[in-house]
């Protein structure tokens, strides 16, 4: 079994720096990179990751740090083919 170390979101918004106030008025995270597009915050250990919602970008996306990433594509690569879920691309 593989061990998970953090997951960081990737939010896609239509309006991305009312998301990016939200999360530091609201919640209290702070910037760590403003590209106007694409936005990351964070606190404490936590990340998330802001992108400009749009015809290509609608669907969250996450980074997944892990100790063991073969292990865990074995493992995830083979549930999702029997669940018929989509697999975009090798992990790493």
């Amino acid at each position: 079994m593989y061990k998970a170390f953090n997951l960081s979101p990737m939010i896609p918004s239509y309006d991305v720096r009312a998301t990016m106030a939200f999360f530091q008025k609201a919640l209290g995270f702070y910037v760590v990179r403003d590209d106007q597009t694409y936005v990351i915050l964070a606190k404490d250990t936590v990340m998330v990751h802001i992108l400009r919602a749009g015809k290509d970008i609608g669907e969250m996306e996450f980074y997944l740090s892990v100790d063991d990433v073969d292990t865990l594509w074995a493992s995830s690569g083979d549930l999702c083919r029997r669940r018929g879920l989509p697999l975009t691309g090798r992990m790493g």
